[in-house]
């Protein structure tokens, strides 16, 4: 969506950026999951048990500082050129390199085995 915003706008000299942040070192997994983790929601169990808890090591030391994200947002915001993706967070850079070496089927394979 954004990038098809890119495109219509650009006419109207209006610019559209792309924040893609990695896992930042803040609560996102912290009190944002409480919904998820609810025992009566049960349609999500086994997304809970199979993912978060799986993953929830990776996704609070695998961080980066909100200060870094910033920095990050205000380069784009502050940025003149017509760049569209700023990526910030070093598992931001890792999955956007996997994404760019694999072909849809390896990287949609990479993403579904951590599911």
């Amino acid at each position: 969506m954004s990038e098809s915003l890119y495109y219509e706008l650009a006419t109207l000299n209006i610019k559209v950026k792309v924040i893609e942040p990695g896992n930042v070192a803040t609560d996102f997994t912290g009190r944002s999951l409480d919904v998820v983790m609810d025992d009566s929601l049960e349609d999500y169990q086994a997304y809970y048990q199979n993912v978060l808890q799986k993953q929830l090591d990776s996704f609070q030391t695998n961080v980066s500082a909100p200060q870094a994200i910033a920095k990050v947002i205000y380069e784009a915001a502050t940025d003149p050129s017509d760049r569209f993706r700023y990526l910030a967070g070093g598992d931001a850079e890792f999955l956007m390199d996997r994404r760019r070496n694999l072909s849809d089927e390896e990287f949609m394979g990479m993403i579904s085995s951590m599911f």
